[in-house]
């Protein structure tokens, strides 16, 4: 998108892109903008915003960082079977860096700190985690996509433009 652009649908918050700035607005949570994460946004969903609209939501300070778009999207995509392509479902994944955990994603905090510990498979994270695979799974995708997963072995490039080419070759 080209200009920042705005989605309203039926029982979700509205959403605004201003991809410009890296920034998306639409309050603090991230559980009520699920909905848009999962299935086909139509492009002509999309409305255009104007200058001044713009200008009024970059000046309000509202704005969040995109990747927690690109977070939750991988999450609310990622079907607890596989890892993001790139990434080995055998192999061992460790955390880089403490994420911003999600309030609104509780078990999520139990599965940062087994992986805070060093390299491990996903079934051996998801035991010390108390969680199940598939929910450690989508874990190691949704912070793979935002840089922080490291995988052992190999590399997986967490540039953001290359993980959302792979995920769109996985829609596909």
């Amino acid at each position: 998108m080209a200009r920042a652009a705005k989605i309203e649908r039926p029982g979700l918050p509205p959403l605004v892109i201003d991809a410009a700035q890296d920034r998306y607005y639409a309050g603090l949570t991230l559980k009520p903008l699920l909905g848009y994460c999962q299935g086909e946004i139509a492009l002509t969903e999309w409305k255009s915003l104007t200058d001044a609209e713009t200008e009024k939501f970059r000046s309000s300070n509202s704005g969040l960082p995109l990747s927690r778009l690109l977070w939750l999207y991988v999450l609310g995509t990622s079907n607890g079977l596989n890892v993001l392509p790139g990434l080995d479902l055998n192999g061992k994944f460790k955390l880089t860096k403490w994420p911003q955990i999600e309030r609104e994603f509780p078990k999520h905090f139990r599965i940062a700190t087994a992986m805070m510990k060093g390299f491990a498979p996903l079934q051996e994270v998801a035991d010390a985690a108390g969680a199940s695979l598939g929910d450690v799974a989508d874990f190691v995708n949704a912070y793979a996509a935002i840089g922080f997963v490291q995988q052992e072995t190999g590399s997986f490039n967490a540039d953001r433009k290359a993980v959302l080419d792979r995920l769109r070759q996985r829609a596909g």
